[in-house]
This record gives structure tokens, sequence and C-alpha cells, in this order.
């Protein structure tokens, strides 16, 4: 009895966060870009560990 219990308010709270999806605009449905690139960066403040490609924070203008 406690295993369905269990298994109902597993399956109650899989099914209330169902509506919370919202659709994507069919032009975008398909755009999607995977890319696998080596980190770089030494982890500090100045130097955040970041995909090869990613801007610096200098060259982006962001301060932290």
């Amino acid at each position: 009895m406690r295993q369905w219990l269990c298994f109902a308010v597993v399956v109650m709270c899989f099914a209330a966060t169902l509506p919370a999806q919202h659709r994507v605009d069919p032009r975008y449905s398909y755009h999607r870009v995977i890319a696998v690139v080596p980190l770089v960066g030494s982890g500090t403040a100045q130097d955040p560990i970041r995909g090869k490609y990613v801007p610096t924070p200098q060259a982006s203008g962001l301060t932290f």
C-alpha cells in the first residue's frame, strides 16, 4: 500500500509540471547548435574557465 502511495505522489508531481511547458514557436523548433570545444582559462575572476570561442569578460564589455 505504501509503495502505491509513493508512486501516486511521484506521478502527480510529474503530471503537475506538464502544463508548465509552453510550446516553442515552430520557426525555432529545429535550430539547435551543439558544439564540443576545449575549455580555456585559469579559473580566476579575471580569466574564468570558458569555451575556447567564448569572448572574455574584458572583450565583451562585462565587468564583475
